[in-house]
């Protein structure tokens, strides 16, 4: 329905001037992200056991059934343990990293 009595639309400018883009905080480095990312998965880990742990410790003191929560330990664990380690891996080998001398 392109009508021939109609002005075309204006879709603005297509020019690269950047000072219109808005900075919303200070630019971060990846590093940062880096080292947030893999201590986060850390403490996740860390969690996950500790917490498994003192459950089954409660459960056991009031003599309840503790088969579903180690079969969901088990499950779990492997898949955070795989992101953790994969993480710890990324951030200490890259060229740019902590480890570098």
């Amino acid at each position: 329905m392109n009508d021939e009595n109609q002005p075309p639309l204006e879709g603005g400018s297509t020019t690269d001037d950047n000072t219109g883009r808005p900075q919303v905080g200070p630019p971060v480095g990846t590093e940062r992200h880096r080292q947030i990312v893999t201590l986060v998965l850390i403490a996740l880990l860390a969690l996950i056991v500790l917490g498994h742990y003192v459950v089954i410790a409660v459960l056991e003191w009031n003599s309840k059934k503790v088969d579903t929560l180690t079969n969901a330990f088990n499950s779990v664990l492997p898949v955070v343990s795989g992101l953790v380690g994969s993480s710890v891996t990324y951030y200490f080998t890259k060229s740019d990293g902590p480890a570098k001398k």
